[in-house]
């Protein structure tokens, strides 16, 4: 594997460690933030 994909990989799972820790509420909100992103990005 080569190393950038490797340090990808593992940026993922400390977000995803980190975003297991957060109430619901603060989930919540994230997915807006993200979907809102998406949606700006897609519209390019």
């Amino acid at each position: 594997m080569k190393p950038g994909v490797h340090a990808l990989l593992k940026k993922q799972s400390d977000w995803q460690k980190q975003r297991k820790n957060l109430s619901w509420a603060e989930k919540l909100r994230q997915s807006v933030v993200l979907r809102r992103t998406a949606l700006l990005m897609r519209a390019r």
